[in-house]
């Protein structure tokens, strides 16, 4: 009588499969004679086949699950219809965003392409993946996300990974921590410290004139050059130190600069997954940039704060921005010191200014956070600035007239400021000395200059934030669920021509005084708006000028036949990045812009 489990055994596969033979089954059974009993001298082979009420029921449940699926996707796709808004047809697998994620075209292109097929709505519709997100076209309406409704858009939405210092920084966080660090790093360009850097951005402007002098009259990769400068105006005014990225070809900073910046075919997938498929990105714990080079960067920012603590009583503190870091690192040891011993009590409305303002008391920021403030700021500071003024080279050497008037206000700012000081006034002002702070600020064309090539050519070209509850637009029926993305497009307001006329045509006098106020507020937005705008304005602005000034001085620019007739922006880049180099032709003025002091 066979055992229980061999009846089970037989049962169960009796009724989930037909057994059959097969050209490998044995016709004969023979046994080997070495054995004890009766055990086959070859396998058995047979076919077993699925019943046909399994089958179905494979069947069925594939069916369910297909159903479920296309209903959830058919749930999200109707998102913006069910609300009223026009949008974007999505497709089942990208959403809206597939040409982005293959890298068929850039973010802010594909915004502004979105942006002009829908001309009259004031919000549009698409999707992120299978997230619903929302495009601003109408500027009272980006007031409200940025400015005005604040308390409803506080961030971007990026959830961050404190393991990984690289995104714990002020563009990613926010809360308590955001606005203590907001309030405690502002302080790096105020108008004092900035005139006091003035003096090393404009040594290092000369630099930069000299470094072009040695090509001069030649084609010269102009973007090379700026991203030198930018590399050695962040080493020196942010982390105190002399990279001379401007006179070592292999300057290893400037090549750290590269990679943390780069396009290659591998950041730019995380760039585009943590922006448009967050929870993809999370999923697979994908980090914007390599661990081994986030891991230098925040440790030498760490070590440079340990040795200016050590240091210290030596001489007077520094100006800049690793300064501030060390300020904000010994109050919160000193708080927590204090409050260990009962000196701070725990209400936290005894702490607190009336304003609002969070103290570092009240929150935890350990080096990691500190060191990732540093990160971005040589993100930020190492790429656009370098951009935005080689795009604004590219531009005067396409209009030689505006060029000449540019230069020509330059020369007379300087000579006024010598004049001021009791000095010679004659002369076109090519001294390294003349480009004085008070002079640069007496410059307002070449300021109209840069506005228009931030016009044009934004350093970020979008901004979004994510709503943190239910939201209904000012004067509008659509109402935003909590987790909802909303962006604006930059640099599609700032080509659109009902806001700026000729919007392709490069045109300084638009930010003359007489049509400045003419420009429609939160249709001009270079460095974002609200409180979340960027920090580094002021100082950006000051290198771009410094630099522009030092170069229209002692060069007349032009294009040459290397020069590219029309920009064309890599698809890989987060940003505005030109695919090719931007070849100018520098032609001295003067036989000593050859050896500019």
């Amino acid at each position: 009588m066979p055992a229980p489990e061999e009846s089970s055994v037989l049962a169960r596969i009796l009724l989930d499969f037909e057994v059959q033979t097969c050209a490998e089954t044995p016709w004969a059974l023979q046994f080997d004679p070495r054995a004890l009993g009766l055990r086959v001298s070859q396998p058995v082979w047979l076919r077993f086949m699925l019943q046909l009420l399994l089958v179905l029921f494979a069947l069925w449940a594939l069916a369910a699950l297909l159903t479920w699926v296309f209903r959830r996707a058919g749930a999200t796709m109707r998102h913006w219809r069910e609300r009223g808004v026009a949008h974007e047809a999505p497709s089942l697998l990208f959403g809206s965003v597939g040409d982005v994620l293959l890298f068929r075209t850039t973010m802010d292109e594909w915004l502004r392409a979105l942006y002009e097929r829908f001309p009259g709505e004031r919000l549009v519709g698409f999707w992120q993946m299978r997230s619903p997100a929302l495009l601003v076209r109408d500027p009272a309406l980006a007031r409200a996300v940025l400015m005005g409704d604040f308390a409803s858009f506080p961030g971007r939405g990026v959830k961050v990974d404190e393991s990984d210092p690289s995104v714990v920084h002020l563009i990613n966080i926010q809360g308590p921590r955001w606005r203590c660090l907001r309030t405690r790093l502002s302080p790096f360009t105020s108008s004092g410290r900035l005139r006091a850097m003035a003096p090393t951005l404009r040594r290092l402007a000369s630099h930069a004139s000299r470094l072009i002098s040695a090509t001069a009259e030649r084609p010269t990769d102009t973007g090379e050059v700026m991203t030198r400068y930018t590399t050695d105006v962040i080493g020196t005014c942010v982390y105190g130190l002399q990279l001379a990225a401007l006179g070592d070809p292999a300057s290893r900073f400037h090549a750290l600069g590269r990679r943390v910046t780069g396009i290659s075919v591998g950041m730019a997938l995380r760039r585009a997954l943590r922006l448009l498929a967050p929870r993809v990105a999370r999923l697979f714990r994908v980090r914007q940039f390599p661990p081994q080079l986030t891991a230098f960067f925040c440790g030498a920012v760490v070590a440079e704060l340990d040795r200016r603590e050590r240091e210290e009583r030596d001489g007077p503190p520094r100006a800049d921005f690793m300064q501030l870091l060390l300020e904000i690192r010994k109050d919160m040891r000193n708080a927590k010191v204090a409050r260990k011993e009962g000196e701070i009590q725990d209400d936290a409305k005894s702490k607190k200014p009336k304003n609002g303002d969070i103290m570092v008391e009240d929150v935890d920021i350990p080096d990691a956070i500190l060191a990732a403030q540093a990160f971005v700021f040589f993100l930020a500071g190492f790429d656009s600035p370098s951009s935005t003024a080689t795009f604004c080279l590219y531009e005067l050497a396409k209009r030689p007239d505006l060029q000449r008037k540019a230069r020509d206000d330059i020369r007379r700012c300087v000579r006024a400021a010598r004049e001021e000081a009791g000095g010679d006034g004659d002369g076109d002002g090519g001294g390294e000395d003349d480009l004085t702070y008070d002079a640069l600020q007496e410059m307002t064309y070449i300021d109209m200059v840069m506005a228009e090539t931030l016009r044009l050519y934004p350093g970020s070209g979008l901004l979004f934030r994510e709503c943190t509850k239910k939201y209904r637009f000012p004067d509008s029926d659509v109402e935003l669920q909590a987790g909802t993305r909303v962006f604006v497009s930059i640099f599609a307001m700032h080509h659109d021509p009902l806001y700026f006329p000729e919007p392709e045509l490069f045109r300084p006098e638009r930010f003359s005084p007489g049509e400045k106020g003419l420009i429609k507020p939160y249709t001009y937005m270079p460095f974002g708006a609200g409180p979340r705008s960027c920090i580094g304005e002021r100082f950006s602005l000051l290198q771009m000028k410094m630099v522009l000034a030092r170069i229209l001085l002692d060069f007349e620019v032009q294009t040459c036949a290397e020069t590219p007739r029309a920009l064309q922006f890599d698809p890989r880049a987060l940003g505005l990045r030109v695919s090719q180099p931007v070849w100018l032709r520098f032609v001295p003025l003067r036989p000593s812009a050859h050896c500019a002091t």
